[in-house]
């Protein structure tokens, strides 16, 4: 079996603790089932065009959230054991039933971590990958607002390290929090760049049964983090016609260059501003309601996923 996951040329650790998590959770995974079969697991994985370049999917926990959702005919070649959350299930036509964890929340039971000390920690700031890719002085600024700086591009066993020790997070990207919740440490959703993608959290969150809505820090210099033009919903995308489920939004997809590189010449011109409006946002964020999921739930989820695990090793073997 391989494994199929996003690959950033700049790393991202909420994609790369793939490298590692099935080997803990899955362990022999590589020699399970038969030619062809790939593994798909932590990330937004379930679109047609992914979906096209192999031939025998296995879904562990991944998600929809970019491209065009995933075909009939696509479908009917994978094998769907869990997914991220109920609206990447709505999107694929699967039974209320089917079980719905990221896997990245099983990480506290294969990851041998000291326990956090009471004192000491101050809260971390995680952004998105592609916020932490602009040239801003971001430990600088983050330090002004009372934050550490935590890069998701680092070493994912560090990241997570950094976030399980944290006081609390303010978290863009949606691995952090996911992360903070799986080891109890509370989290508050945050936006700054336009590659947000709300559709992706209202499916872990929903999962959860965790109702929450990111804090725009900046919306009114959102014309400055764009990063892709508005648009309507593609309703070929979306599929047919039916009801939305509370949250969702429609897929979208990810920034061209051409917005990057316009991003980068309006953050040369406006460097100033923007880091004195983010390290503003980023204090007052610090007073947002922070959350937390459901403890027995969390717990049922992780057993139903370990137990999925299981059956999967005893039908592939």
């Amino acid at each position: 079996m391989e494994l199929f996951y996003c690959r950033l040329p700049r790393g991202n650790f909420g994609d790369d603790l793939n490298l590692w998590l099935w080997d803990a959770i899955l362990p022999g995974w590589q020699g399970l089932g038969q030619a062809g079969e790939t593994l798909f697991g932590v990330g937004t994985l379930l679109s047609e065009g992914n979906l096209q370049k192999f031939s025998r999917p296995l879904v562990l926990g991944s998600g929809t959230g970019y491209g065009a959702p995933p075909s009939a005919d696509s479908l009917s070649r994978c094998d769907i054991r869990a997914v991220r959350g109920p609206l990447t299930a709505r999107r694929l036509g699967l039974p209320e039933t089917v079980l719905m964890l990221d896997p990245a929340m099983l990480s506290p039971d294969v990851l041998h971590l000291p326990v956090p000390s009471q004192t000491g920690h101050r809260p971390i700031f995680v952004p998105h990958h592609t916020t932490a890719a602009l040239s801003l002085r971001w430990h600088q600024l983050c330090d002004d607002a009372g934050l550490d700086f935590v890069s998701p591009e680092g070493d994912s066993r560090e990241v997570i390290a950094r976030i399980s020790q944290a006081d609390f997070v303010l978290a863009e990207s949606m691995h952090a929090a996911i992360l903070a919740d799986a080891f109890r440490v509370p989290w508050i959703a945050v936006r700054l760049s336009d590659s947000f993608n709300q559709f992706k959290w209202n499916d872990w969150t929903l999962s959860l049964g965790v109702d929450v809505a990111a804090a725009d820090l900046l919306r009114r210099y959102r014309w400055l983090f764009r990063q892709r033009p508005a648009q309507p919903e593609d309703r070929n995308a979306a599929g047919p016609e039916r009801t939305p489920l509370v949250g969702e939004t429609p897929v979208v997809a990810p920034p061209s260059g051409d917005a990057r590189k316009r991003l980068k010449r309006l953050l040369e011109r406006f460097r100033p501003l923007v880091e004195r409006q983010i390290c503003a946002a980023l204090r007052r964020a610090k007073t947002l309601p922070m959350h937390l999921s459901d403890a027995t739930m969390l717990a049922k989820r992780k057993a139903q996923f370990r137990a999925e695990i299981e059956r999967v090793r005893c039908d592939l073997s």
